[in-house]
C-alpha cells in the first residue's frame, strides 16, 4: 500500500475509550502504540490497511553514547516478537551532541542490519519536536550529514524516519515552520542526496503534549495538518498525542469525529515521487560526458559511481531516455554506463 497523508493517533497506557470502534475506519490509520501491543493486533483485525508501529519503552528510550547495536537490539527484538506491527522503533528522542553523532550512526548502521537479518522493518531515530536543531553553531542540515549513510541504508531497506513535530505553545498550526512541517528541512536535504526515504510523525500534537483542549481544537489542528503532509508524498502519515493517561492529554473524546472525518477526506494512493537529482559542490569534479542510470541498483557489468560534481555549473542533461540520462559536466549519485 503506497498511500499517505494518513491520521490516526499514538497510544499509552491507560484508557482508549470508543478505540474499538474507531480502527473500523475504512480508510488506513497510522497508529503507533508505546507497550500497547494489544492495540496495534486490534487495530489489523479491524482493517488490515492500518499501518502500525510499536515501541516498548522496557530499557528506557535508548543506550548511552558508545553502546553496541547487537546488545540494544538483543533487549529489543524478544518484545517486538510479542507485538507483531508493520515498523518498530529502537529508540525514542535520543539527540546525541554533534561528537556523538558519528556513535550515532554506526549504533544505527547496526541496528539495521540486525533488522534486516531477522526481518523486521524499522522506525528510526524518533527524533524529538525541534530536532535535529540549529544549535552549537551548527545547522540540522550538519547533522543530517552525519547520518548520511543510516538514512541511505534504511532507505535501500524499506525502513522509515520517526519525527515528533508539536506546537509547543499553542496549536500545530500556529508553530510552522520552524515546529510544524519542520519535516520539510530533512525532505529537502535527502532529496538533494538522493536518498527516497520515507517519514512518519509518530507524535504530533498541541501545547507541548499537555491536556486535552476539546474535540473542536483538535479536528482543526488535524485538518491543517493533514493538508500539509498530504503535500509531500514521502510522508505516511501522522499520529496524534494521545490516548491514555499523560498529563491530561487523553484525545479518546475527539475518536468519533476523527473517524468521521477520515472517512470523508481519503489519504491519497499516488506513489512518492522519486527525489530529484541533487546539487552538491562538496568533493571532486569528474568533467567529460556519460550516462547515468537513475536508478538504485548497481550494474554488475559497471563500477559504481559515489557521486559526480559541478564541472563549472549547473547541471547539463543533454539528453534522457527512461531511467537513464546524459549529462555533460557533472551528476548525481548512479550507475556510470559509459565515459
Amino acid at each position: 500500500m503506497n498511500k499517505y497523508g494518513l491520521v490516526g493517533v499514538h497510544i499509552t497506557q491507560g484508557s482508549r475509550n470508543g478505540y474499538g470502534e474507531f480502527v473500523t475506519c475504512h480508510e488506513p490509520l497510522l497508529i503507533k502504540a508505546v507497550d500497547q501491543g494489544g492495540a496495534l493486533t486490534e487495530a489489523k483485525a479491524a482493517n488490515p490497511e492500518h499501518v502500525t508501529i510499536f515501541r516498548t519503552s522496557k530499557h528506557g528510550d535508548g543506550p548511552q553514547a558508545g553502546a553496541d547495536a547487537a546488545w540494544w537490539m538483543g533487549l529489543k527484538m524478544p518484545e517486538w516478537a510479542l507485538n507483531p506491527a508493520d515498523y518498530y522503533e529502537p529508540t525514542n528522542e535520543l539527540d546525541p551532541p554533534f561528537e556523538d553523532l558519528g556513535w550515532y550512526a554506526s549504533f544505527y548502521t547496526g541496528c539495521i542490519r540486525i533488522a534486516d537479518a531477522n526481518g523486521y522493518k524499522l522506525c528510526i531515530q524518533n527524533w524529538s519536536v525541534g530536532t535535529p536543531s540549529d544549535d552549537d553553531g551548527r545547522s540540522a542540515e550538519e547533522k543530517y550529514e552525519t547520518q548520511l549513510g543510516v538514512y541511505t541504508l534504511a532507505a535501500q531497506g524499506g525502513h522509515i524516519l520517526g519525527l515528533h513535530e508539536y506546537g509547543l505553545g499553542g496549536m500545530l498550526k500556529g508553530s510552522a515552520p520552524a515546529l510544524a512541517t519542520r519535516y520539510r528541512r530533512f525532505l529537502s536535504w535527502l532529496q538533494s542526496r538522493g536518498i527516497n526515504l520515507r517519514i512518519a510523525i509518530t507524535e504530533a500534537g498541541q501545547y507541548g503534549g499537555y491536556g486535552f483542549h476539546g474535540v473542536e481544537c483538535m479536528i482543526e489542528d488535524l485538518t491543517w495538518y493533514a493538508g500539509e503532509i498530504r503535500k509531500n508524498p514521502q510522508v505516511i502519515g501522522c499520529a496524534w498525542w494521545t490516548l491514555g493517561d499523560w498529563n491530561g492529554a487523553n484525545c479518546e473524546d475527539g475518536l468519533p469525529t476523527l473517524k468521521t472525518w477520515a472517512e470523508a477526506h481519503p489519504s491519497s494512493t499516488e506513489p512518492p515521487a522519486p527525489p530529484a537529482p541533487p546539487v552538491s559542490d562538496h568533493v571532486q569534479v569528474v568533467p567529460g560526458i556519460g550516462w547515468l542510470n537513475l536508478r538504485p541498483q548497481a550494474s554488475a557489468a559497471r563500477p559504481p559511481l559515489g557521486r559526480l560534481y559541478p564541472a563549472g555549473g549547473p547541471l547539463q542533461v543533454v539528453e534522457r531516455v527512461g531511467d537513464w540520462v546524459k549529462v555533460a559536466g557533472w551528476a548525481h549519485n548512479g550507475w556510470l554506463e559509459e565515459c
